[in-house]
């Protein structure tokens, strides 16, 4: 399965610098450094600081992938042995809805239906009534923050002494989508490549 993941730090301004120093993700045994993360700026919304691969250029790019089994590609049958329903990075846990398809993203934007035009196929409506019934996905996504704007869905966040936020701990279900929504231009400019997924069991300690 290949899952779709955007570590996001919402500044209370575009001029405060924030770096991902580490990255786990259980049960894949993947820990990830700073030695493989960038963290960039590819939204309109300059206080948005978003992890990346390192790998591949100076390109903000919109989060990485992750390879939950075998070896990555874009199409293919699916192998119930790589599927998930659940896993957790940092301080955030998400969950998987469904395994109709071998592709997650906690971008929700993903989730849309789309109609078919030039060469390109339509997509099927893949929103939870979760969240066609409550709030919009800015309140919803997952992001860590320096003092939360907004209670987020289904958040538990520890602050310290000054009232600063220093822990989020985050519930997310996601749907399964076909892998084809995020290689699909324009957004396919804006993601990580394919070949930048990272496989199980990959450390950098």
């Amino acid at each position: 399965m290949l899952l779709h993941i955007r570590p996001r730090f919402l500044a209370p301004h575009p001029a405060h610098k924030v770096e991902l120093i580490e990255l786990r993700f259980d049960p894949f045994g993947i820990c990830l450094t700073k030695t493989d993360l960038a963290s960039r700026k590819p939204y309109p919304n300059r206080n948005y600081t978003v992890a990346c691969p390192r790998k591949g250029g100076t390109r903000a790019i919109n989060g990485l992938l992750i390879q939950t089994a075998g070896a990555p590609d874009t199409v293919g049958d699916i192998d119930p042995s790589g599927l998930v329903d659940q896993f957790t990075y940092t301080a955030r846990w998400t969950s998987i809805m469904d395994h109709d398809f071998d592709f997650a993203s906690d971008s929700m934007t993903l989730w849309y239906a789309h109609t078919a035009y030039l060469n390109y196929p339509g997509w099927s409506d893949r929103r939870p009534d979760w969240w066609t019934r409550n709030t919009p996905s800015l309140y919803t996504e997952p992001y860590m923050e320096y003092t939360p704007h907004h209670q987020l869905a289904a958040t538990l966040d520890t602050f310290d002494g000054e009232g600063r936020l220093v822990t989020r701990e985050q519930s997310f279900p996601m749907p399964s989508i076909e892998r084809g929504r995020l290689f699909q231009t324009p957004s396919s400019f804006y993601v990580p490549p394919i070949e930048s997924a990272f496989p199980p069991g990959f450390s950098r300690r």
